[in-house]
This record gives structure tokens, sequence and C-alpha cells, in this order.
């Protein structure tokens, strides 16, 4: 059939993998302006004025004859977090689906929407399940927030996706997070930290290090008895959004191990390893499995200064799952933190240097 063809042609053409806080797929070049048979044909389909009419008469939208097509290949845990398409001009976004036509719904790679609460992404309302030779569209505005799932299958999820361009639109601020602050009670540095790291030929060797690299990890970090208890323990967490920055769970309550690393004695600690004074603390306690991440958004971006991750589990964790914590600055990853089992590292970032979480997947 002419679908069959078309898709056949995609593939024959060259992808490139994009991956990213955001997304991790294969796209096409740009098919405005290609001339195979039956691409072409579907191109001028699809930018015919018949086919413009008939979108701006569903929608409502005003549209012009500028249309942006691209195929994807989604891989097996192949995904697209959530977003809203926001560019100027955009005003209605569309999918061709061309999955096997024995595509199911535990196949994955469903196109979520989501509701929104204050301008923000607030919970998924519907799916759409890939279907071949369907053709999916919705309008482009301030909380158009959508997501394609991961994809559970061997088989790849095909597609050519773009957009109906019109007149620009103005869109809303969004709300910004504010994370809360705990007060803590005095600790002694002797019951919880590794007796290694608090002598002084350790503390200046650590200090070195980090002065000329601007990182250093700490392996073994927490007294094993300490984590061991904290790893029985158990307290609420709650999910955190907007999904078009996080997705995550956070403890609602203040425990032991918590409340240590907020301590006056444990940043004491972390201010002589730096040789620096540090200010305001900004802390959380954040579990991060299956279908969790951070993605690089401009209203939630964390301030410049020291991070300090440490990291309480149970298990070795494996790189393929996902979750690692990058450090990027435009397009180049400067470091990569692998989630690793009570390990306190810490990282200066400038104003240029942002990070995320690389979304957890089903691994």
């Amino acid at each position: 059939s002419f679908v069959k063809d078309v898709k056949k042609e995609l593939l024959s053409t060259f992808f490139i993998r994009k991956s990213n806080d955001l997304y991790d797929f294969y796209q096409s070049s740009d098919l405005s302006d290609i001339q195979t048979p039956y691409l072409k044909e579907l191109r001028e389909t699809i930018f015919s004025e018949t086919m413009i009419n008939m979108i701006s008469k569903i929608t409502g939208c005003t549209l012009n004859d500028y249309i942006m097509l691209a195929g994807q290949r989604y891989p097996e845990n192949g995904y697209l977090l959530c977003h809203d398409d926001k560019l100027e001009g955009r005003r209605v976004a569309f999918i061709l689906y061309l999955v096997d036509e024995n595509w199911k719904e535990e196949d994955g790679g469903e196109l979520a929407l989501f509701d929104s609460i204050d301008n923000l992404p607030n919970k998924i309302v519907d799916k759409v399940v890939p279907k071949f030779n369907s053709f999916a569209f919705f309008e482009v505005t301030p909380t158009s927030y959508h997501q394609v799932c991961e994809v559970l299958s061997k088989m790849e999820r095909v597609s050519i996706t773009g957009w109906f361009h019109g007149p620009p639109r103005e869109f809303d601020c969004e709300k910004k997070w504010e994370i809360a602050k705990e007060i803590v009670n005095p600790f002694s540095l002797a019951k919880w930290i590794n007796p290694v790291y608090l002598k002084n030929s350790s503390l200046s060797q650590i200090s070195e290090k980090f002065i000329d690299e601007s990182s250093v990890m700490l392996n073994d970090f927490i007294k094993p008895d300490v984590l061991l208890k904290f790893l029985g323990s158990q307290f609420e967490m709650k999910l955190k959004g907007p999904a078009n920055a996080c997705s995550y769970y956070a403890a609602t309550e203040v425990v032991p191990l918590y409340a240590f690393l907020q301590s006056h004695e444990f940043i004491s600690f972390i201010e002589k390893i730096c040789n620096m004074s540090l200010k305001v603390l900004q802390a959380e306690l954040q579990k991060f499995g299956h279908r969790n991440y951070t993605l690089v958004n401009d209203n939630f971006l964390d301030p410049e200064g020291l991070d300090v991750l440490y990291f309480a589990m149970n298990n070795d964790w494996s790189e393929e799952w996902g979750g690692l914590v990058h450090y990027i600055s435009g397009k180049d990853t400067l470091l990569s933190i692998p989630p690793t089992c009570n390990t306190l590292t810490l990282v200066m970032r400038d104003s240029e240097v942002i990070k995320f979480v690389k979304y957890v997947n089903s691994q």
C-alpha cells in the first residue's frame, strides 16, 4: 500500500540519534524538500490547500502554508518527556503513525496528554495508542503539555511528525516553584561519617582534588550501620512536578539521615573541603525509579553554587537504566555522575553549567 511504501522510503533515509534530558530517539533530516516518490507525494498531500483548510476548520486555527515535518524512530526504551511544543508560529502539531500493524498498548509509545493547573502540567488525562496509518493532531497552546511514553517493545515506534504554522500568539508566564528549608538539630560527625574522612590528612587531599577539578567523589561515606537503618526506615514521599520540569518522589518529613545532611556540622565539614563559606541551603530527599527524571527548564533552574549529592541505595546501579546526573554547558556534557551506593559527590557549578537527571527507563 501507499503508506507501507512511505514507511519503507522513510526507513531508508539517514537518521541521527537525539538524546538529552528531554528525549531519546532517532530523527531523520527535514523532509520538506525530500524528492523520493512516496515521501514527496505524502508531503504534497499534507502541504495541500485541502489539507490545510481541513485542519484549520477542525481546530479553528488560522494557518499558513508553512509546514515542518520529519521522521522519528523510537527504539526500545526511547521516549519524549513532557513539553508543550510552543515555538513561535506553531499552531497545530501532527503525527502520522507508521508503527507495526500489530502494535498494542503494552508496547508503550503512547501519546500522553496532560491537563494543567496555573499553566503547569498536572496529570495525564488521556493517551493515544499508536496505530498504523492513523493521523493524530492537536492545537499548540500555552498548556498543550504532552509526551511520548517509553517504548516497551522490541519493535520501533516509527512516525512522521510536524507542525502547521500560523500567526504567532502570546504565551502566559509560567509559575515557578519554591524549595522549603528545614531547621535541624546538632549532630556529631563521628557518629555518621566514615572516620577516614575525618582525618586532617584525608581532608587536605580531598580539598586539593576539589580545588583542582571543581568536583570530588567520596565513596563509603556514611557508616554502614547508619545507612542500613536509613534504608530500612519508612517515610512518606510525594510525587514532585510539574512534568515539564521533573518527575520524582520527595520526602514530606525529615528523617535522621536527611536531617544530618542539612546540619551545621555537616555543612561546616563541606566548607572545609571546598574552602568556602556556604550561605543558602536548598535540600531535598529524592527517590528516582521508573519514569522519573528532571529536565532543563529555564523557569526551574537551580541557582549556581555547590551541588552536594549523596546516593543512598542498597544495590548497584547500571548506567543502561538511565538516572545519571549530567552536567552540561551548551551542547557539551562536562560531567556524568552514575548513582553509586553510599557515595557523596561535590560539584561546583557556575551560571553556565546546568544539570539534569536522565529519565529512568523500564530496565
